[in-house]
């Protein structure tokens, strides 16, 4: 739900282009983008706003000294981030999980191993929302 709101919040105003995987899901009022690596870099590199969680993109985006908002859940800013970026932490969780986060470094983990009782409980989606409207 709190993409959803994020996509509300700027889809009348940007082009939302949701950078994913053919098996991830989309998203109303965006566009799909599952290109190559040069893709997303020319993508990112003509975006004027931008929020992910820490994947591939993050780190291009670093590369390319373009800022931006990062969401973060089951890894941490301090091992895999940048300071260069707005960094945005997950809520406290609201139990412990026995969960093997990130099936080992596969980087796929089951929405359903996340330790919130609903996923609006994941971030404060306004903090996410001022940040990007700082870049």
């Amino acid at each position: 739900q709190d993409i959803l709101n994020i996509i509300e919040e700027y889809r009348d105003h940007y082009t939302i282009v949701n950078i994913k995987r053919p098996d991830q899901q989309g998203y109303n009022d965006t566009i799909e983008c599952v290109d190559d690596p040069r893709g997303v870099a020319y993508l990112l590199q003509h975006s004027e706003k931008r929020m992910f969680i820490d994947s591939f993109a993050q780190h291009m985006a670093k590369a390319l000294y373009k800022r931006s908002t990062v969401c973060w859940i089951a890894t941490s800013p301090k091992n895999f981030g940048y300071d260069f970026h707005n960094n945005i932490l997950c809520n406290a969780y609201d139990f412990k999980t026995t969960a093997n986060h990130y099936q080992q470094y596969g980087l796929r983990e089951d929405r359903n191993n996340l330790p919130f009782a609903g996923e609006e409980r994941i971030f404060d989606v306004d903090k996410i929302i001022e940040s990007i409207k700082k870049q």
